[in-house]
């Protein structure tokens, strides 16, 4: 069973910067990557009609960066988005739009902007198990 998610540092600094300049909508990403190891991060726009509280990803822009992950023989190792708010949890929203049980979710809480926190999740069938991230792969 998996139980991490490695997003190296530069990947998590990215992920808060996108997170911080979006502010107070919330922001959303996608990261690709292999083995459960983010490689590239692809910051994209929120184009939900709340977006305060919610986000929602422009599926021609969607379709485009998987097309992109596609074509650079990677996968979808994660969904992000930002929580502005509110603590770093899926929320009943997060739930019902939690597609991709293949796929992490990752929240950035901005609650207290100056101490981002970012939280990893699997979300399947509604079930939500929290993972913990590493910054590199390990042995052992």
């Amino acid at each position: 069973m998996i139980t991490q998610i490695i997003i190296p540092n530069e990947i998590q600094e990215k992920i808060i910067a996108h997170c911080l300049k979006n502010y107070p909508k919330e922001a959303c990403g996608i990261l690709a990557g292999k083995g459960g190891q983010a490689e590239i991060i692809y910051p994209l726009i929120n184009i939900s009609e709340n977006p305060e509280l919610c986000y929602l990803i422009d599926a021609k822009e969607q379709l485009k960066v998987f097309k992109e992950i596609r074509a650079k023989s990677l996968e979808i190792t994660a969904i992000y988005h930002s929580h502005t708010h509110t603590e770093a949890y899926p929320s009943a929203k997060d739930l019902e739009l939690a597609f991709y049980p293949d796929s992490f979710y990752v929240i950035v809480t901005l609650a207290d902007k100056n101490k981002p926190k970012i939280r990893a999740f699997k979300i399947i069938e509604g079930k939500i198990k929290e993972l913990n991230i590493k910054e590199k792969e390990t042995n052992g």
